[in-house]
């Protein structure tokens, strides 16, 4: 079964390259990998097109990361498709095992664990704490812990090639979003979910990974969040489970998060968002808790205290196993 990696780049000729290796390094030998340059305007081409025929180059003018995938996508050869950012990495046995599983479970998506980490040189500073080392709780449909409280990236996960002629492909006008709305898609419009714990994707930290960074960046990933909230509902209305979301307290808590940040805005399309999301909640008169950064301090310090992790039980957090820390070893590194 032929996989194949689309990675996405812009700028990142500094990072790109050690991402490029790790995926040339996986164990599955039945393996393409895809770079779609983003209109980079630092030396990411011509490090990419030293790399030869060991993987396809495409340049396209900058358009955004949805675009880039969409284009990655065209051109893929394999059966099943993997999504890389050009600054993450994973375990060397990441892509094989989970060929299996999904062959096994003869299932569309497959997730597995995935950690967030800095890297510096061989070192990686990280909390001794793994997100989804086990699957989703049972007693809720995926879609209920993804739209209320749960959510996952696209490096953990593989995808049967088939499932975007069921859904479609990636949204090109969100800047943030994108890959949270298709995979709502992908569980929505009938892919089959699976899960397995035998690999390690390693989620590389920036400052532009936080919601509430400043000024323009800020504002149009606060949007877009919303409008992907607005949209699963629409979504969940229209597909075979005819459920509405409002039901769920997480998602009324997210519309909620949502408007306080789209507050600290007041253009035309930033009113008009956080208009319709407080029409919704009318009627919902439950004791809202203010999502302040006190608060948030409190409330993640109180969850830390008694269970070991500031996260939703729904991500089941656990320490790195031994086979994780096995296949970072073998990547090189040094965990701190």
């Amino acid at each position: 079964m032929k996989v194949s990696t689309i990675i996405p780049n812009y700028n990142r000729a500094t990072l790109v390259k050690e991402t490029i290796d790790n995926m040339l390094q996986q164990t599955w030998e039945d393996h393409e990998i895809i770079v779609v340059d983003d209109g980079s305007t630092d030396n990411s081409v011509e490090i990419l097109k030293a790399y030869g025929d060991r993987i396809k180059v495409i340049c396209q003018k900058n358009q955004g990361v949805g675009a880039a995938r969409n284009n990655g996508l065209e051109v893929a050869n394999g059966e099943y498709i993997q999504f890389m950012d050009s600054d993450d990495l994973a375990g060397p046995r990441k892509v094989e095992n989970q060929v299996i599983a999904l062959e096994d479970h003869r299932a569309d998506v497959i997730y597995g664990p995935w950690v967030k980490l800095e890297i510096h040189g061989k070192q990686i500073h990280s909390p001794d704490l793994v997100l989804q080392q086990k699957p989703l709780p049972g007693g809720r449909m995926p879609i209920e812990w993804h739209a209320s409280h749960w959510s996952t990236v696209l490096q953990s996960c593989m995808f049967r090639k088939s499932i975007f002629d069921k859904v479609g492909l990636f949204r090109t006008d969100w800047k943030v979003a994108e890959d949270q709305d298709l995979f709502s898609r992908c569980v929505l419009f009938g892919g089959k979910l699976t899960f397995t714990s035998d690999c390690i994707t390693l989620y590389r930290l920036h400052e532009s990974d936080k919601l509430t960074t400043t000024g323009t960046t800020s504002r149009i990933r606060i949007l877009n969040w919303a409008s992907y909230l607005l949209e699963t509902r629409k979504h969940l209305l229209q597909t075979i489970y005819r459920k509405d979301p409002l039901k769920w307290k997480g998602y009324r808590n997210r519309l909620r998060e949502a408007i306080w940040h789209l507050k600290k805005f007041e253009d035309e399309e930033v009113l008009r968002v956080r208009r319709k999301i407080e029409d919704l909640l009318v009627g919902y008169n439950e004791i809202k808790i203010l999502p302040n950064s006190h608060l948030a301090r409190i409330y993640y310090g109180l969850r830390f205290r008694l269970t070991g992790s500031r996260y939703h039980p729904c991500f089941q957090t656990g320490p790195f196993t031994a086979f994780q820390l096995k296949e970072i070893e073998e990547l090189g590194f040094q965990l701190l």
